[in-house]
């Protein structure tokens, strides 16, 4: 990744008013250069959507699940 290509996701950064806006400028950004083909940020958080979860016989506890917050590609 270019400095350039970082200049200008922190610029796109800076102007977000919330955290869900700053973690899609991230991915969209990073998305953007040339190299790149997927973008994804999880996050470790307690469990939302447990009783429809596939993987829910596999959980040991739903305190520490993972949750993706931002995707993007090409």
């Amino acid at each position: 990744m270019k400095l350039e290509s970082l200049q200008t996701i922190m610029l796109a950064i800076a102007q977000a008013r919330s955290v869900d806006a700053v973690l899609r400028q991230i991915v969209a950004g990073v998305a953007d250069c040339s190299n790149v083909a997927l973008v994804r940020i999880w996050l470790v958080a307690p469990g939302d959507i447990c009783g429809e979860c596939r993987f829910r016989n596999e959980c040991p506890n739903q305190e520490r699940c993972l949750h993706l917050v931002a995707s993007a590609g090409r």
